[in-house]
């Protein structure tokens, strides 16, 4: 039975997911790339290094087709995107990592990551792509500072999603206990400051999003390495300790604030054993109508791989 045929038979029988790794072959798969997010301009797939000085990796839709429907087991290489003026980036503020990215048509916006210590700041940057020439042009207005809701060691911005003419942001640290009022930060796609929506709380790491559909639904990557409990404070002291969390949960806009919707999480540990090392999740899309492609970072090591959505979902 192929990776992709079992994935469906565990659905079938009832587990909440069962991923299906895509190998990845190049510079883009050395764990020193740090991949921290995905984006969809046509269909090209685009992959932002958290270490990214000099630019992206691009992927082409039907090769990813082809590994995830078993027609091609090659590993897919993604081609290098080059930055006309990396020297924007080094310009930030004791910059740490590029953390999210969106397209809108040929426009990108970059959520980056400032530390100094463990005194953390993020900055939202724009730029243009010239697909046809393969290369993208940092804009060089100062970068925007982002708003985060709590001030703890390595958490900032690693979410962007378009939405009817902005941008929404997301900060990483959310939880009750570090963010008693969580927002959707609002941003013009001309830079102008709009209404922030209400989020809620949402314990441990969110570490990206999914594009929203015409019903604003979209959905984050929720994430728990153990050992950071005493940084993110969870609020749910009944967990046990020593429990990974890797998920993928959908939200709703609804008007003017972001609900959590009934549609059950997606367990992204489901059919892997329960000693494996934890999967520190850093980049999500959606893949056509099929489910999404996820994506670590260096931990534990480069992992690209298909998850067919839920039964219910489709």
């Amino acid at each position: 039975m192929s990776s992709l045929l079992g994935a469906l038979a565990l659905l079938a029988c009832g587990a909440s997911s069962a991923l299906v790794e895509l190998p990845l072959a190049g510079p883009a798969a050395k764990p020193l790339s740090e991949l921290s997010s995905l984006a969809w301009h046509g269909d090209q797939l685009y992959l932002a290094p958290e270490n990214a000085r000099e630019g992206l990796f691009v992927l082409e839709h039907d090769a990813i087709a082809a590994a995830v429907d078993g027609k091609s087991d090659a590993p897919l290489t993604p081609a290098p995107v080059p930055f006309v003026n990396p020297e924007v980036l080094r310009a930030v503020p004791h910059f740490d990592g590029i953390e999210a990215i969106v397209f809108d048509g040929d426009r990108l916006w970059l959520a980056v990551e400032s530390r100094n210590g463990c005194d953390m700041a993020a900055y939202l940057l724009s730029a243009t792509l010239d697909a046809s020439a393969n290369r993208i042009t940092l804009d060089t207005a100062p970068p925007r500072q982002l708003d985060l809701c709590a001030q703890a060691c390595n958490l900032s911005v690693e979410s962007l999603i378009l939405w009817q003419g902005g941008l929404l942001l997301l900060a990483e640290a959310n939880g009750k206990n570090l963010c008693a009022a969580p927002t959707a930060q609002r941003i013009g796609l001309n830079g102008e400051s709009l209404a922030a929506l209400p989020l809620p709380n949402i314990e441990y790491r969110v570490t990206d999003a999914s594009s929203a559909d015409a019903e604003g639904r979209f959905w984050v990557v929720n994430y728990l390495w153990p050992p950071e409990r005493d940084l993110l404070k969870p609020a749910d002291e009944g967990a046990d300790a020593a429990t990974p969390v890797e998920q993928l949960l959908e939200l709703r806009i609804e008007g003017d604030v972001i609900r959590r919707t009934n549609t059950p999480p997606i367990d992204l540990r489901a059919g892997r054993p329960a000693h494996t090392e934890p999967h520190n999740w850093e980049g999500v899309v959606r893949f056509d109508d099929r489910g999404f492609l996820v994506v670590t970072d260096a931990f534990p090591r480069t992992v690209f791989a298909f998850v067919p959505m839920q039964p219910e979902r489709q």
